[in-house]
């Protein structure tokens, strides 16, 4: 994803776009005229930060790092680039997100996969303006409380967040949200009740979450969920008697949920169901399933 922003801030940027790269030229010079879009890559203990790139990273929209392995400089930065709506840290060496990250109280995009980070500092919480959170491959082990508070949060990525257990309970409080991807969480027991307020949500991933034995009853109430990936859930027992609910629901995959041994009789109120995957499931099959108009592919 990151690679994406990238090319496409060079496409509308043109030469509005500062790059550095410290491995090849540590020693270039920092052009007179202010820029509002910047990548730096390869930046070291050893390596000096421009004093005129500073000066003029005031007007910055968008920061990306790469391959960066120096947390106290780039921290000092952050409230230079106190007006920048992107900012991507990806594949950092960081062990901990800089305090000075409150300081970006503009900031839309935030990208830190990667990281080896366990927790998100408290500073956090004044980023109010998040559209995008991802957070994938990190070591976190706790959500806090102030997630919920990202009330215009619409992406939020924790794929492969191996270490995290749980939701924080207001997680339901994010009604913008429309993605959010959960795979390969796999100490993910269960979702908190209130994922069902998510009234926005269209996308959700809970893909090879090999602990998560059951969803919430009143799932069924994410009127507007259009994807459901739960690939790989292993453990999943049952769908609740709420799930008929999903009259939106486009795709569903329940590959490889071995311990789920029957769909209810209420998956044949799916009317916009079109893709179901029940392969490696061994599912006895209700008779509602024919009650499917829309379905056109199923996998088994």
């Amino acid at each position: 994803m990151h690679g994406l922003v990238y090319d496409f801030l060079r496409y509308i940027a043109a030469d509005d776009i500062f790059t550095l790269d410290y491995a090849k030229s540590p020693n270039i010079s920092v052009r007179n005229q202010p820029f509002r879009y910047a990548v730096l890559t390869n930046y070291s203990w050893q390596a000096k930060m421009h004093e005129d790139f500073i000066a003029k990273a005031k007007a910055a929209k968008a920061a990306i790092f790469r391959n960066c392995e120096a947390t106290m400089p780039i921290a000092d930065i952050f409230p230079i680039l106190r007006y920048s709506r992107l900012l991507d840290l990806s594949g950092c060496l960081f062990q901990e997100l800089p305090t000075s990250i409150g300081e970006l109280k503009h900031l839309r995009y935030l990208n830190v996969s990667f990281f080896r980070i366990t927790e998100l500092p408290n500073e956090m919480c004044c980023l109010r303006s998040l559209e995008y959170l991802d957070l994938s491959k990190t070591c976190i082990e706790v959500l806090p409380l102030f997630v919920g508070a990202f009330d215009k949060l619409k992406y939020f990525n924790l794929h492969g967040c191996g270490k995290l257990k749980n939701l924080p309970q207001n997680i339901g409080d994010l009604k913008r949200l429309e993605h959010l991807s959960l795979s390969c969480c796999p100490e993910i027991r269960e979702l908190p009740s209130s994922i069902s307020g998510l009234d926005e949500l269209k996308l959700l991933n809970l893909s090879s979450c090999t602990k998560l034995e059951l969803l919430p009853h009143q799932f069924g109430n994410l009127s507007c969920l259009e994807s459901l990936e739960m690939a790989g859930c292993c453990s999943l027992q049952r769908l609740p008697e709420s799930f008929g609910g999903l009259s939106k629901l486009c795709s569903l995959s329940l590959a490889s949920c071995s311990s789920l041994q029957r769909l209810p009789d209420y998956i044949g109120e799916l009317c916009s169901l079109e893709y179901l995957n029940i392969s490696h499931a061994h599912l006895e099959l209700p008779d509602s399933l024919t009650k499917l108009q829309s379905l056109h592919i199923v996998n088994s």
